[in-house]
């Protein structure tokens, strides 16, 4: 029994990796769930929206993914900030009139194809609802493993990138 839900939940997981195109993360929802992201609260929210950032940066940058890390906003429309100055990465924060979760629901429904939109948040009710428009989901532990798989991932790559430029370096 504990091999078939592990093999249905490494299944899940790499559909996930395989059909995502586009990750939504609830960013304060996440701020809060994820530990190393939640120390930086200490400092300020701005920090700990930078530490989240910085954070799930790898899931762009290896696997070629749009993110967007949606927030509360305070203005009266919806802002777009892009920290690094790539379109593929950003920041949303919603209106005043509207919650980060209402914004993401939106996002998933209107999506003409919400099968390739992953939802990242702790919120329950989030992941359901774009579930059921057709997202696929992931809480903050299926996050954190995303995340590890990552960093796995690029060690062994620059691990093969030192060891090709040693070999070169020594002929």
């Amino acid at each position: 029994m504990v091999n078939l839900l592990a093999e249905i939940l490494l299944w899940r997981w790499y559909k996930i990796m395989a059909e995502c195109e586009h990750l939504l993360i609830d960013g304060y929802n996440l701020v809060h769930a994820l530990p190393d992201v939640r120390e930086a609260l200490e400092i300020g929210i701005e920090a700990a929206r930078q530490q989240l950032a910085d954070t799930v940066r790898i899931i762009h940058d290896l696997e070629g993914i749009r993110t967007t890390l949606v927030f509360d906003g305070k203005g009266e429309d919806m802002e777009i900030e892009r920290p690094s100055g790539q379109l593929t990465f950003s920041y949303l924060f919603s209106p005043a009139t509207l919650t980060a979760d209402a914004v993401i629901e939106q996002l998933v429904r209107s999506s003409s194809s919400p099968q390739t939109i992953t939802v990242a948040s702790g919120d329950n009710m989030v992941r359901e609802s774009t579930a059921a428009a057709g997202a696929l989901t992931i809480g903050p532990n299926g996050l954190a493993d995303w995340l590890c798989s990552c960093q796995k991932r690029q060690a062994e790559q620059l691990k093969r990138r030192s060891e090709k430029v040693d070999r070169e370096w020594r002929k």
